[in-house]
């Protein structure tokens, strides 16, 4: 084989939250669920020692209300929480 043949290109993967394509499982129930877990939590309002057990609380919530999907990460629940907040203030 040549080298012609070959496509030794890099990957190119996006990494976009906001992509049609990535909705990160986010069912209307676990939606309604991190806005309830928020509002009861409160992991922005936390002292400095308690805001990691908060955020877990908020974790677990979120992944209770549709257990049968996969469980979102952390970094996916935030990343998610994040969005709505920013929606919410621009209405």
């Amino acid at each position: 084989m040549s080298k012609q043949q070959l496509n030794f290109a890099p990957a190119r993967f996006r990494s976009s939250p906001k992509s049609s394509s990535r909705n990160y499982n986010c069912t209307d129930e676990r939606r309604l669920a991190a806005i309830e877990a928020m509002i009861d939590y409160r992991p922005f309002e936390q002292k400095y020692h308690f805001v990691t057990k908060a955020w877990d609380k908020v974790y677990e919530a979120v992944n209770r209300a549709w257990s049968d999907l996969k469980p979102l990460a952390s970094t996916t629940i935030r990343a998610f929480i994040k969005r709505v907040r920013e929606e919410s203030r621009a209405k």
